[in-house]
């Protein structure tokens, strides 16, 4: 890693990681997923903004941008769900989509 950018992304992915694998084996609901969830969210927040600034690899935006946008909409949409709780909340929490009849 040559700059600071570049590490912070590569430290908040293996951290989002590692939480991301806990969460997938911790029991749903429990105030311990909730903070592990909380935690997943704030570095996946980091990962794709920092990855939106990096540009050392092409000197423009390209695939890896792309991905880093779609990335945020998912996180986005997965936590926009348990906020707003509205039908199908749980549904579109585990998918990031809101499926049909949602309500969205």
């Amino acid at each position: 890693m040559s700059s600071a950018l570049g590490m912070a992304h590569f430290t908040a992915a293996l951290v989002a990681m590692a939480l991301g694998g806990v969460l997938v084996c911790e029991r749903k609901g429990t105030p311990t997923h909730r903070m592990i969830g909380v935690g997943y969210v704030l570095a996946m927040l980091v990962v794709n903004v920092t990855a939106l600034c990096l540009y050392r690899l092409t000197g423009r935006f390209g695939p890896f941008h792309a991905l880093a946008l779609v990335s945020l909409a998912i996180v986005i949409g997965g936590i926009a769900a348990t906020l707003l709780r509205r039908e199908r909340w749980l549904h579109t929490h585990y998918t990031a989509w809101p499926g049909p009849m949602s309500g969205y």
